[in-house]
């Protein structure tokens, strides 16, 4: 019964003192939140699908709706390209 408590009382020892040990201090987290990124990446996701919705459009006009699977294709890929050039003129700033 006594060396289960020493045991136990050092277990509580090492959890004790684990958030001042060298490994934990290193995963201390940041706040690396950038609301002008963030603001970059929303309008340019929406000027993407904009893009990408009329893209599509002029594509099913001029091929008579043969290719209609590149609407969502384009859709998404303005999102992506959006997103990343927003993020890149937000970024720069």
């Amino acid at each position: 019964r006594d060396s289960l408590l020493t045991v136990a009382n050092d277990f509580l020892d090492v959890l004790a003192n684990a958030a001042n040990e060298a490994p934990l201090r290193a995963l201390a987290l940041e706040n690396t939140f950038r609301p002008a990124q963030f603001l970059g990446s929303i309008i340019g996701v929406a000027i993407g699908f904009f893009l990408g919705v009329i893209a599509s459009i002029i594509l099913l006009i001029v091929f008579k709706g043969k290719y209609w699977y590149f609407f969502p294709l384009l859709v998404f890929g303005g999102v992506l390209l959006g997103q990343f050039i927003g993020k890149m003129l937000k970024r720069a700033k």
